[in-house]
């Protein structure tokens, strides 16, 4: 921009450089992105595109920008953009192919994922999601890497130690399952699921002192959480308590009078107190609830059994 300047009774031009470059755009946008003002980063960042058209973080931005508005296929096609001028960029292969992973575009999405992790092999995020989509596909040993790759890069991630301890639960390797739900724990004792999932790993072990020990811990965090009531109520029939299993199983049916499993597990603690006749009744209501063909029949079969042993007794 020119201006005059009158000095000593001289007139004197000079030039100043507008220092409103597409930089300053793009720093101003993310100041107004990162306080929540989505409109005013939005327009800054196409005043950037608009002095440097090949900007690519300007185009991720406005990525993030319209996955935040739910506009997702302008989303991708920011993210794309971003992507031509800068096949390299770690957050931008993340975003793209996280949205690829959404989609179940899985093929699509590993190879965003591989891409970055040869950038970054230690980028917890994206084998979290790697793990996710190994899953997806069944690829289940594939799985159990990325996750473990994830939690050895970020050992705080929650969600990569739950998945990881159901698959090791899936495997049978339940001791293995156990340590991921304690490293929950260690993170965030009121960890709902991260205590029940271990109550069940525990249970799995053989250790019902410890299954009930975390139901408890369970019910502490969510008094009306049905499962851990039913899980106590195993811990007691396996401990050769079950009148106090029969307390518990009770209780997950007034939280859940749908819940099939408990109605199951109730009429076996019935019968372990030769209470026939209530567990019967109690299978009886499991055959209205239960939608696996299989056990209904061997229910149905037990009770016949029943049926006779209570025509015995009162013999």
């Amino acid at each position: 921009m020119l201006f005059l300047c009158l000095i000593g009774g001289g007139l004197y031009f000079y030039f100043t450089v507008n220092s409103r470059t597409p930089i300053w755009y793009y720093n101003r946008a993310l100041d107004h992105y990162q306080a929540g003002r989505l409109d005013k980063a939005w327009k800054d960042l196409h005043k950037t595109l608009a002095m440097d058209p090949d900007y690519a973080n300007a185009y991720y931005t406005l990525g993030l920008i319209a996955e935040r508005w739910e506009e997702m296929e302008e989303a991708k096609r920011y993210f794309d953009k971003a992507l031509e001028l800068d096949p390299d960029d770690l957050y931008t292969l993340y975003n793209r192919g996280r949205l690829h992973y959404n989609d179940e575009e899985y093929a699509e999405a590993k190879m965003l994922f591989d891409q970055a992790l040869a950038i970054e092999p230690a980028d917890g995020d994206t084998h979290y999601l790697n793990a996710l989509i190994h899953e997806s596909l069944g690829e289940i040993e594939a799985a159990m890497e990325s996750y473990r790759q994830a939690v050895n890069a970020d050992p705080g991630n929650m969600n990569a130690w739950l998945f990881l301890g159901k698959l090791y639960d899936k495997a049978q390797q339940y001791e293995m399952a156990v340590e991921a739900y304690r490293r929950i724990i260690a993170i965030d004792p009121n960890n709902l699921e991260g205590n029940y999932e271990l109550s069940i790993s525990l249970a799995k072990t053989g250790d019902w002192d410890g299954t009930i020990e975390f139901c408890r811990k369970t019910l502490e965090i969510d008094p009306n959480y049905a499962k851990a009531y039913n899980q106590l109520g195993l811990a007691f029939y396996c401990k050769n308590e079950p009148q106090n299993a029969i307390a518990e199983y009770q209780k997950a049916i007034e939280l859940d009078p749908g819940y099939a499993t408990a109605y199951n597990n109730l009429g076996y603690a019935f019968e372990k107190l030769e209470k026939f006749g209530e567990a019967i009744d109690t299978f009886r209501k499991y055959l209205t609830l239960s939608k696996n063909p299989k056990e209904t029949e061997e229910i149905r079969q037990h009770i016949e059994l029943l049926e006779k042993k209570r025509l015995d007794v009162k013999k």
